[in-house]
């Protein structure tokens, strides 16, 4: 099974993709995944067969569908049809509605690769018809998106899956249940941070991981093929054209035929610029805001923080100071203050951050940045998962922070020791017993340590690691994994 897109064929009359399946060559109009489709073919059987002329007096390619079938089947106006019509060994699949007469349009499109002529008989089948499905509410039901969307039908397809057609534009075969999973989350904020999806599906940004993370996560989560991403490259300086798409075509594994023209932009770039992938389909976008309202609608506690990571890795930062980390920023626009202080709220963070200039929420100061790490840990959630260059530069600042590596010295030793004298601290430390009293007496260790006795011969002070020393030490584990 082979499936390509028809380059020969011009934007304006959209595209055919194609499958060989058994000895047909099965071309279909609609965005599918290749392996979805020929599962999808070999299992379903038509709920109509017949045959008719093929009418292209009036301009625009039809059939008629026989009045018998149609009163038998229940079809009425306006209901919309998938139909696969065959010549010798080839066949199309593609989407119509029923109109005045019976009449059902053919794209010229499907015209013109099966050479029909005017008057031709041809075999039609009529696979399924649009219908209103009960909800299911254990998952995210897609197909309740006709609630969303007053224009939008819905055709269920074998194996749950579902097409779903609005207004003439290009459908979609998409699976009709989506898991609430931790990559769908992140997914969906990190689009929302860096990208739009009001009329069409764009995301932006000049670290290659991310967008691959975003064009696999759509085809495994929503089965949209890699094929139909577009993109398009962002420089400062357009000579440094060609190297800039060599390099987006091997980071991100593109094709020529998936790039736009280079845009010049105003902010200044590297040599290979920043890249804009794009799916270019209204109905894509729809679907995106579809399932990220039912996303915020569902924002629980663990969600939260899936959805404050795919923040980070769009509009976070993290600084480095003289001493190591220095902050941690979120950057965001009036418009999202309430979704992100909502989101800051339900993990706990809120308490951390300052709000800087009303544009940034910072996370700054030892304690407060120890803090940030613990929470997202703890919860099983690793900060700046999909950034790697933000989680380096954050993980290696926060250890390498003269603080945090003064406070693994002492509790290191002090946890392997248990209620420690200050002489054998110094033995085994080589630090002076004054120096190591005037250290650990500090307001910042009383959280750490416990410090019993009263430091003379019969009662000598006695240091032992307190729970969140311990806490801090197993962070300090989990931080050096990455």
């Amino acid at each position: 099974m082979k499936t390509i897109i028809n380059q020969a064929l011009t934007k304006q009359r959209g595209s055919l993709f194609y499958a060989d399946i058994e000895d047909k060559r099965v071309y279909y109009k609609e965005i599918a995944h290749p392996v979805d489709f020929a599962r999808l073919y070999k299992q379903e059987r038509p709920m109509c067969e017949f045959k008719s002329p093929l009418r292209m007096g009036t301009g625009r390619p039809f059939i008629t569908y026989p009045a018998e079938s149609r009163k038998s089947e229940g079809i009425k106006e306006t209901d919309v049809l998938l139909v696969r019509i065959c010549r010798e060994n080839q066949e199309v699949e593609f989407v119509t509605k029923m109109y005045k007469w019976r009449k059902l349009h053919i794209p010229q499109i499907i015209v013109d690769k099966l050479n029909i002529q005017n008057n031709e008989n041809i075999f039609v089948k009529i696979i399924a018809r649009d219908k209103c499905l009960p909800e299911s509410y254990q998952q995210i039901d897609l197909a309740q998106i006709v609630h969303y969307d007053k224009n939008v039908k819905i055709i269920p397809r074998a194996k749950n899956y579902i097409t779903i057609y609005r207004k003439q534009k290009e459908p979609i075969t998409i699976p009709r249940f989506i898991q609430l999973s931790s990559n769908l989350i992140e997914l969906f904020f990190l689009v929302h941070g860096d990208g739009h999806y009001a009329y069409k599906l764009y995301f932006a940004n000049k670290l290659p991981e991310l967008h691959v993370f975003v064009i696999d996560e759509f085809e495994k989560i929503f089965r949209l093929p890699k094929a139909v991403w577009r993109s398009r490259i962002l420089l400062h300086d357009l000579r440094h054209g060609l190297y800039a798409k060599e390099y987006w075509k091997n980071a991100v594994c593109l094709n020529e035929q998936q790039f736009y023209s280079n845009s010049k932009c105003i902010l200044r770039t590297s040599p290979a610029g920043n890249l804009r992938i794009v799916m270019d389909k209204t109905i894509v976008s729809l679907i995106f805001r579809y399932v990220f309202e039912k996303i915020k609608n569902n924002m629980e506690k663990q969600n939260a923080f899936h959805a404050l990571n795919g923040l980070l890795a769009a509009e976070g930062g993290a600084q480095i100071g003289k001493k190591g980390l220095h902050k941690i920023t979120l950057s965001y626009n009036m418009q999202e203050k309430t979704l992100f202080e909502k989101i800051l709220r339900q993990t706990g963070i809120v308490e951390l951050c300052k709000d800087q200039q009303s544009k940034t929420f910072v996370i700054e100061g030892w304690t407060n940045l120890y803090s940030f790490f613990k929470t997202f840990l703890f919860n099983e959630v690793v900060p700046f998962r999909t950034h790697s260059v933000r989680r380096k530069r954050a993980f290696e600042g926060f250890l390498n922070h003269s603080f945090t590596k003064t406070m693994i010295k002492y509790l290191s030793v002090i946890n392997k020791n248990h209620r420690i004298t200050v002489k054998k601290l110094s033995m085994l430390l080589k630090i002076r017993e004054d120096s190591i009293l005037d250290t650990l007496r500090k307001k910042q260790y009383k959280t750490y340590i416990k410090i019993e006795g009263l430091g003379i011969n019969r009662n000598p002070f006695l240091i032992s690691i307190s729970k969140e020393g311990k806490d801090f030490l197993k962070l300090i584990t989990n931080l050096e994994k990455f």
